[in-house]
């Protein structure tokens, strides 16, 4: 019986040694992935940050090709243009909702009658 209860107590201390054990290994893992959420964190705003100046550039640029052909086609058209506004932005309410538009170039003028 005393054996028997020899291995019943070592079972209980292996027991509570790998208890001890997965809970150190927990906490280092936790710490990983903190870690890892941190830096994964981290690269998402860098790669934000990138997108927005690429996508920015590329507006920038497609705005460079559009206003001169756009000066051109009113011209073309026998438009006497008095004004240009560049990135306009305006509001329209549309079935309750409230909406933001932008357009890139707004070319104001008069047809000349000829």
């Amino acid at each position: 019986m005393s054996e028997r209860l020899d291995r019943i107590e070592k079972g209980i201390e292996e027991l509570f040694i790998g208890i001890r054990e997965l809970k150190e290994s927990q906490k280092k893992t936790d710490v990983q992935l903190q870690r890892t959420e941190k830096e994964l964190s981290k690269e998402i705003k860098n790669v934000n940050k990138m997108v927005g100046e690429m996508t920015g550039g590329l507006g920038k640029f497609v705005e460079g090709l559009v206003e001169p052909r756009a000066i051109r086609l009113a011209k073309s058209l026998n438009i006497k243009i008095s004004e240009i506004h560049r990135r306009v932005k305006g509001f329209y309410s549309l079935n309750g909702t409230e909406e933001e538009r932008e357009a890139d170039i707004i070319i104001v003028g008069e047809r000349n009658n000829k």
